[in-house]
């Protein structure tokens, strides 16, 4: 062996051992980042205090200012309902919420000196309470006090048990609303003037339909002018390609254009389309060109907005009070949405005392809210204006 090959094997040996050492240090720094992310996970756990933790809450009641609300929970149709009416729309994402912070209700810190006096921290009387049961037969009452001040944090505890915690205001304005703001209201659906395919108002016993019909046909002068004009712009900027078109192709071109005169005539007339409505009384119909009149007429409909909610559920003697009986006045739009065709059904009722609007439910709804009658005349006034 020679004296060059034993320091080529030496420094070969020392690679490996060097190589090993690295390794080894990889190892243990990956170990010990592994052993410091597992203390600290415990530490985290440590200090981290829960008022509550169950499965799925199934119940759950609040008592504020306001009164006391009991909420039940369908797990098979996943909703949520108010127990004191079945009728009342519960804003299912509230409850949703509250429910999810029941599950893990976790403190924000631990007192670590209570005081016997509770009413200093407002615990004597506590000013919300919020009970729930959970899908596990869990069952747990958080009893919230005063507003610390310093952080904005809520004393809390747990009926049943001495120790005071302190939990994050947002907990509380979640149970510190009346039952009306649980309400789950209607709005009218997002439309576009443009979506509108169909209208139908039955008022008074007539029928009046609204068709949009769109055609191909020949474009008008001033539109073949337009076009004309953007079409100049993008052949100016292909014009250094047409002129390396070579003399053959340019001559057969040519040659085609001859042969086929009659027939080029024909199909260089520009075609457009154009859109018509079509209105239908007794079997009669009327063409209207689209005009600025229709245009008005399609964005004042889709402008229609609910003013407030008067009723969440009338049955039907209610719903004869707010005029909304089989004579009513009804107003059908059919929308284009995405690939489908919608349609909102607006029955339209009685005004209200000051007249200023008027009753109306929304496909067939139980929900009965209230819409300016100045914008409803206004459409129903325009569509009027083309029956026979």
């Amino acid at each position: 062996m020679t004296k060059n090959t034993k320091k080529l094997l030496g420094l070969v040996g020392a690679l490996a051992v060097l190589g090993g050492a690295y390794g080894t240090i990889v190892l243990i720094n990956q170990h010990n980042e592994e052993k410091k992310a597992e203390q600290s996970k415990a530490e985290k756990e440590a200090n981290t205090f829960y008022l509550s933790q169950m499965e799925e809450p199934v119940s759950i009641s609040y008592t504020n200012s306001y009164g006391t609300f009991a909420f039940s929970y369908d797990t098979e149709n996943e909703t949520w309902s108010y127990d004191s009416d079945e009728h009342f729309p519960v804003t299912q994402s509230y409850l949703t919420s509250i429910s999810s912070d029941l599950k893990s209700f976790t403190a924000e810190r631990k007192l670590e000196e209570v005081q016997d006096d509770l009413s200093v921290y407002g615990l004597d009387n506590p000013s919300c309470t919020i009970t729930a049961k959970g899908s596990d037969d869990t069952e747990v009452t958080i009893q919230i006090g005063n507003l610390n001040s310093y952080n904005s944090d809520y004393y809390a505890k747990v009926e049943g048990s001495d120790d005071i915690y302190t939990i994050a205001s947002s907990y509380v304005s979640d149970i510190s609303n009346d039952i009306s703001a649980l309400q789950e209201k209607e709005s009218f659906p997002t439309i576009t003037s443009t979506s509108i395919t169909d209208v139908q108002l039955v008022k008074d016993g007539t029928t009046i339909d609204m068709e949009k019909e769109v055609t191909q046909e020949p474009a008008t002068e001033e539109e073949t002018t337009e076009n004309a004009s953007e079409e100049a712009e993008t052949e100016s900027e292909s014009s250094e390609l047409e002129s390396k078109v070579s003399e053959e192709e340019t001559t057969k071109a040519v040659s085609d254009s001859t042969e086929g005169e009659s027939a080029e005539e024909e199909s260089t007339v520009e075609m457009v389309d154009v859109t018509h409505w079509v209105f239908t009384q007794d079997n009669k119909t009327q063409r209207v060109d689209e005009s600025d009149d229709i245009h008005d007429l399609l964005v004042n409909m889709v402008g229609l907005t609910f003013n407030d909610c008067a009723d969440y559920y009338a049955d039907e003697e209610e719903k004869e009070s707010y005029g909304l009986t089989d004579g009513a006045t009804v107003l059908t739009i059919t929308y284009q949405s995405g690939e489908e065709e919608t349609t909102l059904k607006l029955t339209i009722g009685a005004t209200t005392e000051d007249d200023a609007y008027y009753y109306v439910s929304m496909n067939d709804s139980d929900q009965v809210n209230t819409v300016s009658k100045e914008s409803v005349d206004a459409v129903l006034d325009a569509i009027s204006k083309y029956g026979m």
